[in-house]
């Protein structure tokens, strides 16, 4: 008895709310704890009108630059490394580098 009422109220429950598959933001694993912490540090010296403070503003963001091309290109040679496909997968890094701008048949129409 109490399985035929669980069943019904189970089967109008799962008809009256479906699930909903939302899709996950993909993470920035190359984004490593130094990163972080420069990065938050360099927004203290964002907003200032002195003159030395600029200059170490503009030194230090030329820094974390340089510190996140790093681990980008480590991050995606590890990759590309492990891919059994390395050609789709350089592809695949460089449309999402690139935010989906510049594909294939962009760059060769014709040829497709």
């Amino acid at each position: 008895m109490f399985n035929s009422i669980l069943c019904t109220f189970l089967n109008i429950f799962q008809a009256s709310f479906t699930v909903k598959y939302k899709r996950m933001k993909e993470k920035n694993i190359w984004i490593t704890q130094g990163i972080k912490i420069n990065c938050k540090q360099n927004s203290f010296t964002k907003n200032s009108n002195n003159p030395k403070a600029n200059a170490y503003y503009i030194k230090h963001c030329e820094i974390v630059r340089k510190d996140i091309k790093e681990s980008k290109k480590q991050h995606y040679s590890r990759i590309i490394a492990k891919s059994s496909n390395k050609m789709k997968t350089t592809l695949n890094i460089t449309q999402k580098e690139r935010a989906g701008k510049y594909f294939l048949w962009n760059w060769f129409p014709h040829y497709l």
